[in-house]
């Protein structure tokens, strides 16, 4: 008769100690996991060298934390029981672990270094220390609380709202500059309608510095060679009034 490599007896509601499993010399894999089983892990099985998988997770299982012979576990689930003590070293030493679970239960002191390939699951044990290289997927006894950003996620931030700064203020600056050139080709256009205007008015040079409040800078629409361009407002007409050279040295207005 074939010697016993698996036990499956999950899920159901044995409320019993495991029992001895000496004589289960190539036992494989042992799941006896959504039980109610109490007592002490027995010595039979955590000495079992040929175990690769062991759920005995959502159990009623106490005592320390088991000194485990086998070098080939693959899975080693032991969740929500009510282990006490540390996890040997031996555990980050197997070569080809994949899973450790050991949630919920009351563990403490410092976690092995595991392997980046191996995923460690640790919640629910309040007095466990993680060590931060224990695993690639560990998961704290504190899991509720959000960890900090790090340093090149802070560095990002500022950087994109340089960037978004900068780039609003270019906006911002070429609609002034544009608004600004409009208003510049609207007085050309102003001074050239008046330039090709064939009548011409005679003041006196009072009402010329009234119109022009006194040839303010504020008034002025145009320089050029000849002169400079005033603008003016006559009895309700908008009127260019040019003040030659020779104004400017001293003589007579035009």
């Amino acid at each position: 008769m074939p010697e016993l490599t698996m036990v499956w007896l999950h899920s159901n509601s044995f409320t019993v100690p495991i029992p001895d499993l000496s004589n289960l010399k190539v036992l494989e894999s042992f799941e006896v996991h959504g039980n109610s089983l109490t007592g002490i892990m027995p010595q039979s099985l955590a000495a079992c060298l040929s175990l690769r998988i062991m759920d005995l997770s959502n159990n009623m299982l106490q005592g320390p934390f088991p000194s485990f012979a086998s070098n080939s576990f693959i899975q080693l689930l032991l969740s929500n029981n009510n282990l006490i003590g540390t996890i040997p070293d031996s555990l980050a030493q197997i070569h080809i672990l994949k899973i450790l679970d050991v949630t919920n239960n009351n563990l403490n002191r410092n976690m092995p270094k595991f392997r980046s390939s191996v995923k460690v699951e640790t919640d629910g044990n309040p007095n466990l220390c993680k060590n931060s290289d224990s695993g690639g997927e560990s998961s704290s006894p504190t899991s509720g609380a959000p960890s900090p950003p790090d340093k090149l996620s802070i560095v990002g931030i500022i950087i994109a709202i340089v960037v978004l700064v900068a780039c609003l203020v270019g906006l911002l600056l070429h609609h002034l500059k544009k608004k600004n050139k409009k208003k510049f080709e609207l007085s050309i256009e102003t001074v050239n309608a008046y330039r090709d205007e064939p009548q011409s008015l005679h003041m006196s040079i009072q009402a010329l510095k009234t119109t022009t409040n006194n040839f303010s800078e504020d008034f002025i629409l145009d320089k050029g060679g000849f002169g400079i361009i005033y603008k003016g407002n006559l009895s309700g007409t908008l009127i260019a009034l040019k003040k030659s050279i020779s104004d400017l040295m001293g003589q007579n207005g035009q």
